[in-house]
């Protein structure tokens, strides 16, 4: 059997399973000094045994980069046979009624160390959050069992479809699989919309270069620039604006965040920390679910998200480094 690539782990100190995404949130939403987490494997099994699992660059904040944030095996750790990483050594084969298509997809997103097979857009309820993550990865319910009386499949829950509300984690497998993928797998690579249906992933995105004034119902991500100018009381976390670096119909393109959205944001020292790279990068890259509207004076427009989950703020690349572009 092979090992692959681990999208999930359980976090002891947080005590519940979580992607690397999270995990990052997690990490800079601490106080300072801030301390790693420590990880055990998802399967429960293999946690009961205290089997570990690694984690990288979740410790550092996000970059356009490719050095992405990511899971691993434990140097020198034995999972369990039915360990949900473990695959079986010849991935080509198709497995228990699944299509040819649904392998196809299956090995492209087995190349990548974030994906997200089904994205749910809703909105958690923001003012009184449950004490488990509302953009943790759901569980398959115990209904979905096996039958006492199949046949075993140790290996059964690969193959079930992992469902988020982490926008982040999203936001990392577009990036990563645009990255690192063929250009022809990356346009096969397909993702499931809760509510919408099945569609392309690169179709779930769009530069906001070739946005539509009105549309939404995507994710409109572009490079832009951290506006000097906070809004609210210095006393209290401060509300900050992007301006993007393209137009549309020759008119500038804001995203504002209000001090009280902020404030109530579980995560804002970690949105904090990004926006004081300001001074050490050439732009930001946003990546925004939200809707786009013209301003009342008819002058710009305005990216709204619609919850600050909803967008993810990636730093860089660096001023020194004068090979990368904005697009």
């Amino acid at each position: 059997m092979a090992f692959k690539r681990i999208a999930l782990a359980y976090c002891v100190q947080l005590e519940r399973v979580i992607s690397i995404a999270s995990a990052r949130r997690e990490y800079f939403s601490q106080a300072e000094p801030r301390k790693r987490f420590d990880f055990l494997c998802s399967s429960e099994a293999c946690r009961a045994q205290g089997i570990k699992v690694s984690a990288s660059n979740y410790d550092k904040l996000p970059q356009d980069t490719r050095k992405a944030a990511h899971f691993s095996k434990f140097p020198h750790s034995t999972h369990l046979p039915d360990c949900e990483w473990f695959v079986e050594d010849d991935e080509d084969a198709l497995r228990p009624g699944e299509s040819a298509e649904e392998a196809g997809q299956r090995r492209i997103r087995d190349k990548l160390d974030a994906y997200v097979e089904e994205f749910d857009p809703a909105i958690a309820e923001e003012a009184a959050p449950p004490p488990a993550d509302p953009d943790a990865e759901e569980q398959p319910p115990a209904s979905a069992a096996v039958r006492a009386d199949a046949p075993a499949a140790p290996r059964q829950r690969t193959q079930r479809r992992r469902r988020t509300r982490d926008f982040e984690q999203l936001v990392d497998t577009f990036r990563q699989a645009r990255a690192e993928l063929p250009a022809d797998e990356f346009k096969q690579l397909d993702i499931h919309i809760s509510g919408l249906g099945r569609i392309a992933l690169r179709a779930y995105f769009q530069h906001i270069g070739y946005a539509t004034p009105g549309s939404a119902g995507k994710v409109f991500y572009g490079g832009a620039d951290l506006l000097p100018k906070r809004y609210g009381s210095p006393n209290r976390p401060q509300g900050f604006r992007f301006k993007f670096r393209d137009r549309i119909d020759g008119k500038p393109v804001f995203l504002y965040v209000a001090p009280e959205t902020l404030q109530a944001y579980p995560h804002r020292r970690y949105l904090e920390d990004i926006l004081g790279c300001a001074e050490t990068v050439r732009y930001f890259t946003l990546y925004a679910l939200g809707r786009l509207v013209e301003a009342p004076s008819g002058k710009s427009y305005s990216l709204e998200p619609d919850t600050l989950r909803h967008l993810a703020i990636i730093p860089g690349p660096a001023k020194d480094d004068a090979s990368q572009s904005s697009s």
